[in-house]
């Protein structure tokens, strides 16, 4: 008696709980086979724009003809056209328009996975032709063969966990400034140049200066900063935002202190 009463409760218990997998969104998934292709589109017939080793969680929204959609792994290939991105710095770009298009592969041409609102920022992968593929955020989607994720649980996990998690802002570049100096915050001293940052000569190393920016006017800026960001952008054409900085003497050109960087392209 005791066993036929354990047998039904296991045969009531597994169909609900896989029910509750299928109707239920969304769900954790976990990836059951090796090598499974993530489309753009609900068929073998969109460009894949991921493959997925066996374990790989993943979140699912909603399933469509034996195709789950799910959130894009932070491992997706998909792209931006670069007149729709202002970059802030060699990693981060912000949208600059509404309803931006993020498509499976470099052309107007490829599936759109999603669209961005201007102000979000997003994170660089690199530059190809007029694209920059950027690491997928929460909201852009692609479908998986539902043969190929089984149900791992209801709760969904922190997106940080999956290398998701949203950029509230930027990273700007804080002037590390001592105590003896001053910048001069008033609005008549906020200056924006364009120019190539180079490495300062070694004669003109002072007062923690390792950096400067040449315009294409020929003046020369010393850039205080943080060195390791400003070596990112070394020989590169830039645009800075920063305020002059007085209380320091002995040298030869102006010394700005940035806060912004933004990659010329």
């Amino acid at each position: 008696m005791i066993l036929r009463t354990l047998l039904l409760v296991i045969m009531l218990f597994c169909p609900l709980h896989w029910s509750w997998a299928e109707e239920h969104f969304p769900f954790l998934g976990e990836v059951s086979g090796d090598k499974v292709s993530v489309r753009a589109g609900q068929n073998v017939n969109f460009e894949r724009i991921d493959i997925l080793p066996e374990g790989t969680r993943v979140i699912v929204r909603q399933e469509q003809y034996g195709w789950y959609k799910i959130q894009l792994p932070a491992t997706s290939k998909v792209y931006v056209r670069m007149d729709y991105l202002t970059i802030e710095n060699d990693t981060i770009g912000r949208v600059a328009a509404n309803r931006v298009n993020v498509r499976a592969g470099r052309g107007a041409n490829f599936s759109s996975v999603g669209q961005l609102e201007k102000g979000k920022y997003v994170r660089l992968v690199n530059k190809m032709d007029d694209w920059f593929q950027i690491v997928p955020v929460e909201g852009l989607l692609g479908w998986v063969s539902k043969d190929f994720v089984r149900y791992d649980s209801e709760v969904i996990p922190d997106l940080d966990s999956l290398g998701l998690a949203p950029i509230a802002e930027p990273s700007i570049v804080e002037a590390d400034i001592s105590s003896k100096v001053v910048i001069d915050e008033n609005p008549s001293s906020a200056v924006s140049f364009t120019g190539i940052i180079e490495p300062i000569a070694p004669a003109n190393t002072l007062n923690s200066l390792s950096y400067q920016l040449k315009t294409n006017e020929g003046k020369i800026y010393f850039l205080q900063g943080h060195p390791a960001v400003m070596g990112q952008f070394s020989r590169e054409l830039v645009k800075v935002e920063g305020h002059l900085v007085s209380g320091m003497v002995k040298l030869p050109y102006p010394v700005v202190a940035v806060r912004k960087f933004q990659l010329v392209l």
